[in-house]
């Protein structure tokens, strides 16, 4: 049965084969991870078993009458295969060579292979065609620069074996581990307009600055499984459930609650959905809540952005996660407008209207202004770096479209659940003032069970007088307040 098409080439899904990947050694995984890229283009591609929302769309596959066949191991899968593999890349474990070997072979549609793995008899029948094991990352780049596709890079730590290496393979982009800042500039600048940087640096702020200024932006997926099949399993992504308007009422304040680092695709393609401290909170349903989901879920992992979109409850609201398309601090970028003509494709695929933007403390709210340009951005929200509420709830206007900042965060570091609240209660009642953006820090209040446990012990402070909504609501609000006072 045909069910699936993917993005970059015309195959059709027709079956997964599923592997396990617990207990095998190291090299095993890179061979598993460059043939899973490898095959992602044809009509059986390769699933590595893994929990979380990716278990619950294999699952919801199989019951759509996908069908599944199971690998016994490693060299089993490549047999299975053969036919798909021109030869073998040599590379040597623990050193650059790795990522080396990994950014070439999906351009050579080789498996990447550990040289301690010699004398496995298995490989014997496959020719080497290329050995990397002396290769430097520099040296690859300059000697192989044509092979490599532009609007994606990788940089992933070489320790973070089996993962996301599928994905780098499946778009022949190319792969550092690099500390040199003016060679990873010089990759980025080379990979054509607004790429996107796949994986992870060493320092969060320092490593999106570098990508930034070099016109890129970043996309956490360090972490990342499968993401090479997720993409080939096509599909089209659900539109989530339009939010029904609310009055404004003399005498009320209305904030809305945001969930932070949407943006995060190993989070989103893992433990977001499932686990309660977030998306699989008990808690939800019983407050208007609003998510920040990267909208290039949808493009890379449209199966997974269904299984969270179609289980969302009447009180879920969903924003375009802070990145635009990718995590990027727009004052430090060349081309702006770039950025933002990239972030099109991801919001038409999402059906998100409202962006989220992560700017540096040195940036302003007027570098959002191309992003409110676009005609299906409604809105942007806004925040910078360090505090997230730094602009304290300041609203400007461009294209007569806002672009909103936050007022409070919840986090625990920086603003506890009773001050939260009491700042909440002490906003006015009338006016523009009446109106707050609150940040939920996703990685915080562990020992509470999770940010929405706190958001639920704030909003039982809170007073008749406040009204919590969605923040597709409050927007709204925010514009009809606009409209009133300029008339």
């Amino acid at each position: 049965m045909t069910l699936f098409a993917p993005l970059i080439a015309c195959m059709v899904v027709q079956s997964l084969t599923e592997i396990s990947t617990q207990g095998m050694t190291d090299g095993e995984k890179v061979m598993v991870e460059s043939l899973q890229g490898i095959v992602s283009d044809t009509s059986r591609p390769i699933w590595v078993e893994t929990d979380g929302i990716q278990a619950q769309v294999l699952q919801k596959l199989k019951a759509s009458g996908l069908h599944t066949q199971i690998a016994s191991g490693a060299w089993s899968l490549l047999s299975q295969y053969r036919s798909h593999v021109k030869g073998v890349i040599l590379y040597r474990h623990g050193q650059e060579s790795l990522n080396v070997a990994l950014s070439l072979c999906g351009p050579m549609r080789a498996i990447a292979l550990d040289d301690q793995m010699e004398q496995v008899p298995s490989w014997k029948s496959i020719p080497v065609i290329l050995d990397v094991r002396n290769l430097t990352e520099k040296e690859a780049y300059g000697k192989f620069h044509s092979r490599y596709r532009k609007g994606i890079v990788v940089e992933q730590d070489k320790a973070k074996v089996g993962f996301l290496g599928d994905f780098t393979v499946r778009h022949h982009a190319f792969m550092m581990d690099t500390t040199d800042l003016q060679f990873r500039q010089k990759v980025v600048q080379e990979s054509g307009k607004a790429p996107l940087a796949f994986g992870w640096g060493k320092d969060e702020s320092g490593w999106v600055s570098e990508i930034s200024k070099a016109g890129g932006s970043v996309v956490a997926a360090d972490w990342c499984t499968n993401l090479s099949t997720l993409e080939a399993l096509k599909v089209n992504a659900l539109k989530p459930k339009a939010q029904e308007p609310v009055q404004l009422k003399p005498q009320e304040r209305y904030v809305a609650f945001v969930m932070t680092d949407g943006d995060n695709l190993q989070w989103l393609t893992g433990k977001f959905a499932t686990d309660t401290h977030w998306y699989g909170t008990p808690h939800r349903g019983s407050f208007a809540f609003t998510w920040e989901v990267s909208p290039l879920l949808a493009q890379f992992a449209p199966t997974v952005f269904n299984e969270i979109i179609g289980n969302e409850t009447d009180k879920d609201d969903f924003v375009g996660g802070a990145g635009s398309p990718g995590y990027v601090y727009p004052t430090l970028s060349p081309d702006r407008t770039a950025l933002a003509q990239a972030t099109r494709k991801g919001l038409q695929l999402s059906h998100l209207k409202i962006v989220s933007i992560l700017n540096a403390n040195s940036g302003s709210m007027s570098d959002c202004e191309p992003w409110t340009a676009l005609p299906h951005v409604s809105a942007v929200i806004y925040k910078e770096y360090y505090p997230y509420h730094r602009r304290h709830g300041a609203v400007e206007w461009f294209h007569n479209k806002p672009v909103v900042s936050y007022r409070f965060e919840l986090w625990e570091d920086q603003m506890g659940i009773d001050e939260l609240a009491r700042a909440i209660e002490s906003m006015p009642i009338n006016g523009d003032g009446r109106f707050g953006l609150i940040n939920v820090h996703a990685w915080s209040y562990d020992n509470l069970g999770g940010p929405m446990e706190a958001t639920s012990r704030v909003i039982k402070q809170l007073g008749p007088q406040t009204k919590v909504v969605t923040a597709t609501q409050l927007i709204e609000l925010i514009k009809k307040d606009h409209v009133s006072h300029s008339n």
